[in-house]
């Protein structure tokens, strides 16, 4: 099975791009901070979250420290 990368940017662009280069993982997309959330509380393995920092209304930092909060046992690395 393919790890499970969550990928969390505004900028459609840039998540295509990058998209592209991890073709061999399963890539679930949230174009902001509230999508990324959203998807986090549904039953799934996420192995890798990948935020921007900047994003309008929830920013990654806040994702980051809900994810923390939450204690969902993803590994942190900065």
């Amino acid at each position: 099975m393919a790890y499970q990368i969550l990928m969390v940017d505004d900028d459609a662009e840039f998540r295509e791009e990058l998209r592209d280069c991890l073709e061999s993982y399963t890539v679930i997309e949230a174009g902001n901070g509230a999508q990324a959330l959203a998807i986090l509380k549904k039953p799934n393995v996420i192995d890798l979250v990948i935020l921007d920092a900047v994003m309008p209304h929830v920013s990654g930092t806040e994702v980051l420290r809900e994810i923390k909060k939450s204690g969902q046992g993803l590994p942190s690395s900065c």
